[in-house]
């Protein structure tokens, strides 16, 4: 069962006969820190967006589909904005801060809302602060 993006980058891994070791050495990261990416034990990390983002390009995927399991390996972003702006249901959108509030109490301050498909409709999500350079023409 697909849970996150780490059973996708093991799926990946596996399917690609590649080692963590050799994604490391590829994104310029130690293999330590690709173990602490995928473990779900107390030594835990989480990947920044760029690191995720480099994977995906490493194993030639949609970063929209590895970070947040949006669409498929291959679905293009123009794709999924047609569908969000044709069949949209609204998602509250949260500061990381806020997320251990909602998940405990089910209530937090909502920073605004984003289009998704319906299928999310039970979903939330959470605003990362990203630095670089992106694309300003609406695609995902």
């Amino acid at each position: 069962m697909d849970y996150g993006y780490q059973e996708r980058i093991v799926a990946l891994l596996k399917a690609n006969k590649i080692t963590n070791h050799e994604l490391a050495e590829a994104i310029g990261k130690g293999k330590a820190t690709i173990g602490r990416y995928l473990t779900k034990g107390p030594t835990r990390t989480y990947p920044s967006i760029e690191d995720l983002s480099l994977i995906a390009s490493y194993f030639n995927v949609q970063p929209h589909w590895l970070c947040f399991g949006v669409g498929n390996q291959h679905t293009e972003p123009s794709e999924l904005n047609k569908a969000a702006s044709s069949s949209a249901t609204m998602l509250s959108v949260y500061s990381r801060a806020e997320v251990s509030e909602l998940l405990e109490t089910g209530k937090a301050a909502s920073k605004g809302s984003i289009p998704v498909p319906p299928e999310y409709k039970d979903c939330f999500a959470v605003l990362y602060l990203l630095v670089g350079v992106f694309p300003t023409n609406g695609t995902v």
